[in-house]
């Protein structure tokens, strides 16, 4: 397989979730994904720093299938449905069933139990991303803080965990600029990376189009040039 050009995850998502302000004060995106966070720090408009941390969604989902001794797919659901980082979201009296394994009956979970879960990986996400920044000495160059997207940024909770733990500006990015008629479908962070591709590909469509407009009107106006000095001239 012949690859033309390679676009890192969160480069192509801040073409869908950053803004122009952001990209030039000094900001860093963190795309949340099932098996790795992908970091980019943007200031002066350029991508300045970039790296990954080998742990994102995927590992919420297996914390919560050992904790629960569900099946994965279950806790998948689960995570989705009742999901939240922060014990104040949810009440301490709510309970969920929750699958077992095999052929025994579900059981009831207390909602807190399964924040607590959630919380504790969440937390570890965003000391090892406090870290980063800290180690890279770019902590002190973003101040328009983080923007977090991808489907795992999407939890109850997560942007104001990321507040408290980072004492930064956090904000979840959604994609911009989609195509028209599909904000309803696709206005999660789970596209940002796939609208980001497209917003990309665009952008490169059009100033090649542009390019050969204008390569064809300098030539136009080259020749252009040559006929009236050979007719001034013979």
């Amino acid at each position: 397989m012949a690859v033309d050009e390679l676009v890192f995850d969160p480069m192509a998502s801040s073409y869908a979730v950053l803004l122009p302000d952001e990209r030039e004060l000094g900001v860093c995106l963190v795309d949340m994904g099932g098996g790795t966070m992908s970091i980019a720090i943007f200031i002066g408009g350029s991508m300045r720093y970039s790296n990954v941390i080998s742990l994102a969604g995927g590992h919420v989902t297996n914390d919560i299938a050992v904790a629960l001794r569900t099946p994965t797919k279950y806790a998948e659901a689960i995570k989705c449905k009742y999901g939240a980082t922060l014990p104040h979201l949810v009440e301490a009296n709510e309970h969920i069933d929750v699958p077992a394994v095999g052929e025994r009956p579900p059981r009831n979970i207390s909602q807190s139990k399964l924040v607590d879960v959630i919380g504790a990986r969440y937390e570890e996400f965003f000391q090892l991303l406090l870290t980063e920044l800290r180690r890279t000495g770019m902590l002190e160059r973003i101040p328009a803080g983080m923007v977090l997207t991808g489907g795992a940024s999407s939890i109850r909770g997560g942007q104001e965990m990321a507040e408290q733990l980072l004492q930064m500006p956090v904000r979840i990015g959604y994609p911009e600029n989609v195509v028209s008629g599909l904000e309803d479908v696709i206005n999660d962070p789970i596209y940002s990376a796939s609208i980001g591709l497209l917003l990309y590909t665009r952008q490169l469509l059009t100033e090649s189009v542009n390019g050969k407009i204008l390569a064809h009107e300098q030539r136009k106006g080259i020749w252009g040039r040559i006929r009236h000095w050979l007719r001034e001239n013979f």
